[in-house]
């Protein structure tokens, strides 16, 4: 269903469209699909008929609902929300705009003979949960930071007073919180300090496991 969804959406949407200045790098697409998320964007250079940005991305999200709803599926508008990215150039560098300096709506029906839903819009710095990990578009990681400290608390917490050797409180540490580092990597934009928060939590267990005082 995703296919055929992402065809319809490529001949009656706008989309999304990304290059680089020199020209080396040339990205257009109308959606992403994930396990069970959907993500549908579009960009300014991408405009249909003189819209303006938040009528072409409910344009395009209402024919990825309808398209949804007549395979059998729904989007749940409940769980759903959207950010609109502009800039705003203060005296140091360009910075994403919040909600009241580009106001606007979009409204959503999730089936054809359903009532139209106002979207929750989300500001810059609110952080969305996909698949696992939290990203905030104006690219800082307070919220997977808080997230990922309170799981190494908990895990240090449990290693500390739990009865396995240590050989197992290693494969512990290789299995549960390195692998989980390893996934949100990639996404997290953390800080300096923020990293070191983290590592003062790991770093005293790892080295009385293996025996450094």
């Amino acid at each position: 269903s995703s296919d055929t969804c992402s065809s319809i959406m490529k001949d009656h949407c706008a989309g999304v469209h990304y290059h680089d200045p020199c020209g080396n790098n040339n990205v257009k697409k109308c959606s992403d699909y994930f396990i069970d998320d959907t993500a549908t964007a579009v960009t300014s250079n991408t405009l249909h008929d003189n819209n303006t940005i938040f009528q072409q991305a409910q344009h395009d999200e209402q024919v990825h609902a309808y398209t949804l709803n007549s395979m059998g599926h729904r989007i749940e508008n409940a769980k759903s929300g959207y950010y609109i990215m502009h800039f705003v150039r203060d005296s140091v560098r360009p910075s994403c705009g919040l909600i009241h300096e580009m106001e606007g709506d979009i409204t959503i029906q999730e089936a054809f003979d359903s009532v139209p839903v106002t979207m929750k819009r989300l500001q810059p710095f609110q952080a969305h949960q996909t698949l696992g990990c939290f990203v905030a578009i104006n690219g800082q990681s307070r919220r997977q930071f808080l997230v990922l400290k309170r799981k190494i608390k908990e895990w240090a917490t449990q290693i500390r007073g739990s009865f396995l050797t240590k050989s197992e409180k290693i494969m512990a540490y290789e299995a549960y919180i390195k692998k989980t580092i390893e996934y949100i990597a990639p996404t997290a934009c953390m800080n300096k300090k923020q990293c070191q928060a983290l590592d003062t939590l790991i770093t005293p267990i790892l080295f009385n496991l293996h025996g450094i005082q």
